[in-house]
């Protein structure tokens, strides 16, 4: 019975190991993988009948906390500048995240005259529309990654994002005589109007790999 005992058990480690060779099963990131780092990738547009459109995103992955980094999305000759923040699940080799951008448009420029201190110019903008959407990807392993060691990971996943717009009218309340404009007062009424759903193709890379302090857990 010991000798039974002790051939499962052999056998267990030795399928132990040929997962940590191979990158798991059917080729997946080991789920001890170490996922921190720095990634960056392309938010592309999924399918012939979506509008033209080029999206960027850089991410900073660390052992605690949420993911940061920086996101852009250009269509229509709008650029939507703005934030990624996720959260990597290295058991589940899965990260979900959420993009927040904005493109402001120019409503006044000022040239400012100054002996002493010199000219300068003076630009004055307010938000114009939003670009906001969640982001739902896998960790995979790259060609050339060493699988446990964390280099070399893609990410392969979708987007999806709304675009809206702002538009300002002025509404004017007559004070309840509408004969007299004396006691008139006008308002500017903002509202945002969602113009259009992207459906995005997530294509990620790892940049840098982030070594884990045995110590401090960062």
């Amino acid at each position: 019975m010991k000798q039974v005992f002790s051939l499962l058990l052999a056998f267990v480690f030795l399928q132990t190991q040929t997962w940590a060779i191979g990158g798991g099963p059917a080729g997946s990131v080991n789920s001890s993988t170490n996922l921190n780092g720095d990634y960056a990738g392309t938010l592309l547009p999924d399918g012939e009948d979506q509008f033209n459109g080029l999206g960027l995103f850089t991410l900073t992955l660390k052992q605690k906390g949420l993911g940061t980094g920086d996101f852009v999305y250009f269509q229509e000759g709008k650029t939507f500048n703005g934030t990624m923040t996720g959260l990597a699940d290295p058991a589940k080799q899965t990260f979900s995240g959420l993009v927040k951008g904005q493109f402001d448009i120019i409503v006044e420029e000022l040239n400012l005259t100054d002996q002493t201190f010199g000219d300068a110019n003076l630009t004055v903008t307010e938000p114009g529309g939003f670009a906001n959407g969640i982001v739902r990807a896998k960790f995979k392993a790259g060609e050339n990654s060493v699988a446990g060691t964390g280099s070399a990971l893609r990410l392969k996943g979708q987007a999806k994002m709304d675009i809206s717009e702002l538009s300002r009218k002025n509404v004017t309340d007559d004070g309840g005589t509408p004969n007299d404009p004396t006691d008139d007062v006008t308002t500017q009424q903002v509202t945002v109007t969602t113009t259009n759903t992207l459906i995005l193709v997530v294509d990620g890379f790892q940049q840098a790999s982030a070594a884990v302090d045995a110590l401090t857990g960062l």
